[in-house]
């Protein structure tokens, strides 16, 4: 094995931004994730959302990384999550595994894999995208997903999903 000592710059974000507050999500298979709200921590115009739909403006390379905090009447369930290009109508990146053994508050059971993502490298260099976080399949009725607000599960944490964009 050899070493390099040149000086490489490393990918430094033009912008990131958190989508947010999805409880308006009725749970069914295929189910856009709706996110509700955009906080921007850097740059601006990262993205913009409407019903679920992501828009990234043209341009730039993104990276996505989405999780959902999820709710069940059952003791035992599980679900996958993916992100889903609008534009070419299929689902692309990796999947986020969400499995549930452990109840807590009566019969609401938690996610049991926590915190568990899906990721996506998106080239908008040439082209805005459209991309969506849904509910591919599931084992198990899903009752709603949480945002972990008042009364929310602290150990599932809520659903969101960070945006970085780089130039």
């Amino acid at each position: 094995m050899t070493y390099s000592n040149e000086v490489h710059q490393t990918a430094t974000s033009s912008g990131l931004a958190q989508l947010r507050d999805a409880s308006g999500t009725t749970a069914g298979l295929n189910a856009v994730i709706q996110w509700a709200t955009v906080d921007t921590f850097r740059g601006s115009s990262i993205c913009s959302v409407s019903s679920g739909v992501i828009t990234l403006p043209a341009g730039y390379y993104y990276l996505l990384e989405g999780v959902v905090g999820c709710l069940s009447t059952t003791d035992v369930w599980s679900a996958h999550f993916q992100f889903y290009d609008e534009n070419a109508s299929a689902y692309v990146g990796t999947k986020a595994y969400l499995t549930g053994q452990t109840g807590t508050e009566g019969a609401a059971y938690d996610a049991f894999s926590m915190d568990d993502c899906a990721r996506l490298w998106v080239d908008a260099t040439s082209s805005a995208g459209s991309i969506s976080l849904r509910e591919q399949a599931v084992s198990g009725p899903l009752s709603h997903f949480d945002t972990a607000g008042p009364g929310g599960r602290q150990n599932t944490g809520y659903s969101r999903c960070l945006i970085w964009r780089f130039d």
